[in-house]
Parts: C-alpha cells; sequence; structure tokens
C-alpha cells in the first residue's frame, strides 16, 4: 500500500501520485510520524434550481398577487339557490293565505244559493258597509203577474231572496215601463252605500220555457229613489251579473224604489213581461 505524506491518504500499489493534490506517494507507513493529516473538508452537493411552490398563494411564491376572485365552492351556491327558492315559496304562500281570508264570508253569516251563473249570489261587503239579509226588508211591487206561470214564483219577494233564479215578474199590460219595485228596511233607517240588481229573469232550463232571461222583458234605466232624491241609472240588458246602480250615497232612510222607465222586448210573442231576479241593497255599518 502507499500513501500520500501530506494527507495521509491509502492508495494502492499501482498508484504514483495523490489524486488530491498530485503529491508523490510514498510507502504506506514510511512517512514522517507527527505531521498533520490534510483531509480534504466535505463540499455539500450543488444546490438543485428553485422550483416554485404552486400550492401556496401568489403573494407568497415572490410573484404579483393574482386579480382573479376566488371562486365560490358549488355547495354555496346551491345554499343560496335553495334560499332563495324557499323565501320565493314563503311569499307566494302568504299571498294565497291573504286571498283565502278575504273571500271568506264574515264569521256567523252564510252565502246566499249561487244560481246558474256561479258569480252570482256572492256578498261583496266591505269594511265600511254590509249586505240586508232578505229578512231585514219587506218587498213591494207596483204589480205582480197573476196568476203565474206553473211552478213560477212571481212575488216582489222573490227579487230579495239571494237566488238569482227566482224573479218577480209585473203583470200590467204592455212591457212594463214605469213599473216599480220597493225594498222597505224592517228596521231602519239605514245610510245606503250600494245598490246591486240582476236586471232581468236570469235562469235557463231545458223545459217549454227556454232561456227565461231572453224570453221576457229586461229593464234599460233604472230611476233609484232615497229619501225624496231620484238619481237615474243605466243599466246593460245583455249583462246576466249583478249590476251597481250609481249615485252619490243618502242621509239614513227607511227604503229605497226602483222604477223601470226604460225596457227592451224579450223574445216571447206572447205574455212577455218584465222580470227582476235579484236585488242586492247595502248599508253603512
Amino acid at each position: 500500500m502507499k500513501e500520500c505524506p501530506k494527507c495521509r491518504v491509502l492508495f494502492s500499489d499501482s498508484q504514483t501520485h495523490c489524486l488530491n493534490d498530485g503529491t508523490p506517494l510514498v510507502v504506506a507507513g514510511s512517512a514522517g510520524l507527527g505531521q498533520p493529516v490534510h483531509r480534504p473538508s466535505p463540499q455539500p452537493p450543488p444546490a438543485a434550481p428553485h422550483q416554485p411552490d404552486f400550492r401556496q398563494p401568489a403573494s407568497q411564491l415572490g410573484g404579483a398577487p393574482s386579480s382573479l376572485p376566488a371562486r365560490k365552492s358549488p355547495i354555496a351556491w346551491i345554499v343560496l339557490a335553495l334560499l332563495v327558492a324557499c323565501a320565493l315559496a314563503l311569499t307566494a304562500l302568504i299571498a294565497v293565505l291573504a286571498y283565502l281570508k278575504s273571500s271568506q264570508a264574515p264569521e256567523g253569516t252564510s252565502l246566499p244559493p249561487m244560481g246558474a251563473d256561479q258569480t252570482m249570489g256572492v256578498r261583496s261587503e266591505t269594511p265600511n258597509d254590509r249586505l240586508l239579509e232578505p229578512t231585514e226588508v219587506s218587498m213591494i211591487a207596483s204589480s205582480t203577474k197573476d196568476p203565474a206561470p206553473r211552478g213560477v214564483d212571481c212575488r216582489p219577494s222573490s227579487a230579495y231572496d239571494g237566488d238569482v233564479e227566482t224573479s218577480w215578474c209585473e203583470g200590467v199590460a204592455g212591457d212594463g215601463s214605469g213599473e216599480s219595485l220597493t225594498v222597505t228596511f224592517n228596521g231602519g233607517p239605514y245610510k245606503v252605500t250600494r245598490i246591486l240588481i240582476v236586471a232581468g229573469y236570469d235562469k235557463e232550463k231545458d223545459d217549454e220555457f227556454g232561456d227565461r232571461w231572453t224570453l221576457n222583458n229586461r229593464p234599460k234605466k233604472v230611476r233609484v229613489a232615497l229619501g225624496g232624491a231620484f238619481y237615474e241609472c243605466a243599466v246593460n240588458p245583455e249583462n246576466r251579473g249583478f249590476q251597481p246602480l250609481n249615485f252619490p250615497g243618502s242621509s239614513p232612510v227607511e227604503g229605497v224604489t226602483l222604477f223601470f222607465d226604460d225596457v227592451i222586448k224579450g223574445t216571447a210573442k206572447t205574455d212577455s213581461d218584465l222580470c227582476i231576479s235579484e236585488i242586492q241593497v247595502y248599508v253603512e255599518k
């Protein structure tokens, strides 16, 4: 074995010079004792090029901060959509409940019977007025058909019974112009706020008479008498529903009279009468 006298590194016998510093090698153990051994200090391995950690925010990578907004999780969008849907459903439910409550009749009252037209016979009371019930009024007519056709009640009370398929029919010769109906208040006086009328005989049946509306006479103009004042009101003789008789209101009165001054003829060739199916009188609460 050979060694370097400087660094004391051992080499094989075939080696002639030190691979570290080029010093000629000598036989191992023949170098002077007590000389320091110079060993090369270990060199650190070369540093690898810096690789940025893309899992870190851009601000920690040394680059400029990103201007793109952070994306919300899909779960957050789903939760937001569910909250909006619940809010809309709740709003719709509240609206439906409010409508149902407003369409109910006041507690303790009952709706009049419905006629052939399902919009008829329904009360239209407001917070400020109420409908006088048939038991609260008495009906008087200028004339009544007598004898009445079989199965038909032509009395004036038939015009204020909550049933549009019953009717008052006048009983004079001619078309019925100038005939009248008087609604007397049993518990009056009252301030009248509104009057509604079904201006004709609103009944249709598969029998020998057929459609009573077109068969009989119907008023075109109604004169309303309230406490000595008179109001001319036009009505549509083709409208089978309730129609308002417009007037400015009244002081407390004991009743109201309706004069039928202008009449349209029905299709009946004989025995065509002026008929009124229903009247509603509303008074101040």
